[in-house]
């Protein structure tokens, strides 16, 4: 089966009984299940601006960072939708909650290595750590922050919407699948970096079969991932660059996705970039 639900007719058919994945840029990834299945969309980190259907979700959220948070507040203060399910950290549901324009929205905090089931989909809980705000090495750092300097509104907004936010931390990443079905997809965030080990990728990717890895990468990381990626039982990778559009405003260098997923299919990987409104098919129930 290709794993790009709009590369063959063929498929459509296919696609009535698989899992499907959209990327709506920054982090904003939205699973659905096959067709015919009671599980509701699931939204990841809802970017900015993101117009999520008024019909019943499940939002989650991998830690506090403006850019996740503004757009779950976004869909959660519409006051004409269904009733949604949140699940965060504690921090975040007890800021989310009272801010919510819902009256039967269901918050369900959670921690590391948890294990729940909502709204048809099981999940389970991992921890990770946030890619670092500089390059490695003293002078590409120098001119990184020099970048950054030469734009003080984008500094100025930056710095106010973590003041007015919640606690980043915990940073937590997701595997779900559809209550019943086989393997997860394992949503690893913005975690995927240089000093990810792989220990602590295999203890989030865990002992039962991955069907699919979905996770955000930078220039930055670019010459490590393959090394720490390759080995693992994952079946296909799915990657993006989480803050392409910060990024872009600072000037800074931006990642050939389609780069980065050619050297890792060099590796014997079945890897493929994430571009923005992109929908892709997963798997077959």
């Amino acid at each position: 089966m290709n794993t790009r639900s709009d590369t063959h007719a063929e498929n459509a058919t296919k696609a009535d009984g698989a899992l499907r994945l959209s990327y709506q840029g920054w982090s904003g990834c939205i699973a659905q299940a096959p067709r015919g299945s009671a599980a509701s969309p699931l939204a990841f980190d809802p970017s900015p601006g993101l117009e999520l259907a008024p019909t019943e979700a499940t939002l989650l959220l991998t830690h506090g960072h403006f850019e996740h948070v503004n757009g779950a507040l976004a869909h959660l203060r519409r006051a004409k939708r269904a009733p949604v399910t949140v699940i965060a950290s504690s921090h975040l549901c007890r800021y989310l909650e009272p801010r919510s324009a819902g009256l039967h929205d269901r918050f369900m905090p959670v921690d590391v290595s948890a294990r729940v089931e909502a709204s048809g989909w099981e999940v389970r809980v991992f921890e990770w750590e946030h890619m670092p705000l500089l390059p490695p090495g003293t002078g590409p750092a120098a001119r990184y922050l020099f970048k950054l300097m030469r734009h003080p509104r984008g500094l100025a907004k930056m710095a106010l919407g973590g003041a007015k936010g919640p606690r980043h931390k915990p940073m937590l990443g997701y595997c779900v699948r559809p209550s019943g079905s086989g393997g997860w997809l394992v949503y690893y965030g913005e975690g995927m970096h240089r000093r990810t080990s792989r220990e602590q990728l295999r203890a989030a990717l865990g002992d039962e079969p991955v069907d699919t890895l979905v996770f955000g990468a930078e220039p930055e990381d670019a010459h490590e991932l393959p090394e720490l990626l390759a080995g693992h039982a994952i079946k296909r990778m799915l990657a993006f660059e989480p803050h392409r559009p910060w990024r872009a405003e600072f000037g800074l260098p931006q990642l050939d996705l389609a780069d980065l997923a050619a050297t890792l299919r060099a590796k014997g990987l079945d890897a493929h970039p994430l571009a923005a409104g992109e929908t892709v098919t997963l798997r077959a129930h």
